[in-house]
């Protein structure tokens, strides 16, 4: 069994978890999504319902642009 490389942002106790893992977790995400199955989710609309009106919140430069980049990955996988 290999050991994931990660870098020193992450706790020691969660690259004990990851490492212990490693055969099921991937060490990076793929940019599809996974095959259809027999039951999909859904979320069931009460009728006329609103949704509750509220104002975005504020993000930190530097949040807002990696929240950008990663919808914009999002949006080239489809």
């Amino acid at each position: 069994m290999s050991k994931l490389k990660l870098g020193r942002s992450v706790p020691v106790e969660i690259q004990e978890v990851l490492n212990e893992y490693v055969d099921i977790m991937p060490p990076k995400l793929p940019k599809t999504l996974p095959p259809r199955r027999g039951i999909d989710h859904e979320i069931e609309l009460v009728p006329g319902a609103k949704p509750p009106a509220q104002n975005a919140y504020r993000m930190a430069p530097s949040e807002l642009a990696s929240l950008r980049k990663e919808l914009v990955e999002f949006l080239i996988a489809g």
